[in-house]
């Protein structure tokens, strides 16, 4: 099983928030083809479709939709423990 990486979920949870890879990118100071395959690799790597690709917006899928809490938890909790160092 390979290892998540909290700055991929950071891309996840923005690109799902944004619901567009570009507006994800812009707000991460990333480029767009970065936050795409970021999340190619994050789909490639577990086996599942965290987005549904429509022309230039995205939706999440079933997959995204369920994951996406327990990713803001764990980027909640990164980023108190980054505090509390």
């Amino acid at each position: 099983m390979p290892n998540i990486e909290i700055s991929q979920l950071r891309v996840f949870l923005a690109a799902a928030e944004e619901r567009n890879f570009s507006a994800a990118a812009k707000r991460l100071h990333l480029s767009q083809s970065a936050v795409s395959q970021n999340i190619q690799a994050l789909e490639k790597a577990y086996g599942v479709k965290l987005f549904i690709r429509r022309g230039r917006s995205v939706e999440l899928s079933e997959e995204g939709e369920s994951v996406l809490p327990t990713a803001r938890e764990v980027i909640n909790a990164a980023r108190l423990l980054e505090d509390s160092l």
